[in-house]
């Protein structure tokens, strides 16, 4: 998995992931975690277009990514998630975001 990080104008954090998002990218992953966590922004997008293949450790890297964000008050929206990660998320019942998912939204 490769993940691009930037800071926008605007205090908007991008984020974009391309590849598989399965356990083995976990080390990758670790960049965002330590952008949402260092950054001084109050808004993040993480755009998920580019993810092929996600297990469910993938689906917990989500889950802690929004779990980072609600800690700093960053509002953390996921642009473009797959079908399958919605319906995932809503037969789990498993918010993304500690008390509050983030926005789910297609582009």
């Amino acid at each position: 998995m490769i993940c691009e990080i930037a800071e926008a104008g605007g205090g908007i954090l991008r984020m974009r992931a391309r590849g598989e998002l399965v356990f083995a990218a976990h080390p990758q992953f670790h960049s965002i975690i330590k952008a949402l966590k260092t950054s001084d922004c109050r808004r993040a997008e993480f755009d998920l277009a580019q993810i092929g293949r996600m297990d469910m450790c993938g689906v917990s890297m989500l889950i802690l990514a929004g779990e980072c964000a609600a800690a700093r008050g960053m509002a953390l929206t996921f642009l473009n998630p797959s079908r399958e990660l919605e319906t995932i998320l809503a037969i789990s019942g498993k918010s993304l975001c500690g008390a509050s998912a983030p926005s789910l939204q297609a582009a």
